[in-house]
């Protein structure tokens, strides 16, 4: 009986402290919450939010960052914060310290004392020596690419092979890699519809659609400037009861840069509904791009999809060519 007397005289005294507790601060008076988020090599050029007050630019275009677009609607924007190193482990943790990258000895990436600096501590990873007068290109340097086709493409730029769709047909995916750019850019993609060879049908006697869309990280998009060719038509006429095809064999350089594409026709832009994506479309950025292909949608079975990129004036920072030969990779 005691034991329950002192229990029910605890718990009467612990209801009576938390009504007599001062309540909850109202959300207004609460202070605010900070949420630090740093980029990997993201500058005021890698985003689309207007840090400057400059317009949209090809090499900046508008919703190239939608998420952080938002937040910056959504919230607070300080366009003068500098990071303490253009590395991104140093200034990681010096935000996290509030110490310098140079007294935290962690003035190069992933460096963290003489040991580091010598390559020999466990975990630092194959460091190099410096070579003198070579540049080297990092991650910064790239942009994404992202594809989608109906059904299958093949991608080159300035003439060496970079993406291939690894789904021949079904299901529609979105193909999206890392390039290293180097301006004057040849774009050529050799892009292909379902279809059977011998007839130009697909699922039997049924007449199948095309179409292409790409989106560059530097603002290049698929639209009615590109150059495109057919290479495979049919079924001829839209005959499909006796169906027949119409062939070109592929040029042999069509994906290099110097090949002479002047008396191509341009491509033809095409609407969303009329090409009708999946869901995978959906899921990425193709914002100012267009469905592109020749002026047959249905019929052009193989085309191949050309555009030279100007960039006056852009040189690359780095100063190192590749020694490996990929010339005898597959074209086709």
């Amino acid at each position: 009986m005691k034991a329950r007397l002192g229990w029910t005289a605890r718990l009467a005294s612990t209801l009576g402290m938390l009504a007599l507790a001062p309540a909850a601060a109202p959300p207004s008076q609460r202070p605010p919450n900070f949420v630090f988020i740093q980029g990997e090599a993201q500058g005021p050029s890698s985003i689309s939010v207007d840090m400057d007050g400059d317009p949209a630019t090809p090499a900046r275009p508008s919703g190239l960052t939608p998420n952080l677009e938002k937040l910056a609607a959504d919230g607070m924007r300080f366009s003068d914060f500098y990071a303490s190193c253009p590395r991104c482990t140093p200034s990681r943790a010096s935000f996290v310290t509030g110490i310098s990258p140079a007294k935290l000895h962690m003035t190069y990436q992933n460096e963290g004392g003489a040991s580091r600096r010598e390559g020999g501590a466990k975990g630092g990873g194959k460091r190099k020596p410096a070579q003198d007068g070579i540049v080297k290109p990092g991650m910064e340097d790239t942009i994404r690419a992202s594809m989608y086709a109906d059904n299958w493409f093949m991608l080159y730029v300035n003439g060496k092979p970079v993406a291939v769709d690894s789904i021949d047909f079904l299901p529609h995916n979105v193909v999206a890699v890392d390039l290293l750019p180097e301006y004057p850019m040849t774009i050529a993609v050799l892009a292909k519809d379902n279809a059977d060879p011998k007839t130009g049908c697909e699922y039997g006697r049924q007449i199948g659609d095309g179409g292409f869309i790409l989106k560059f990280g530097d603002g290049t998009v698929t639209d009615a400037s590109w150059k495109a060719r057919c290479f495979f038509h049919g079924p001829v006429n839209r005959d499909t009861a006796n169906p027949t095809v119409r062939t070109e064999p592929l040029p042999a350089d069509w994906f290099a840069p110097g090949f002479d594409d002047a008396s191509w026709a341009n491509a033809t832009e095409y609407s969303q509904e009329r090409i009708d994506p999946k869901q995978p479309f959906f899921e990425h950025d193709f914002k100012g791009a267009k469905w592109i292909w020749t002026s047959d949608l249905d019929l052009d079975n193989t085309v191949v999809l050309r555009k030279r990129v100007e960039r006056p004036g852009v040189k690359p920072r780095w100063t190192t060519k590749p020694d490996l030969d990929v010339s005898n990779a597959p074209r086709s």
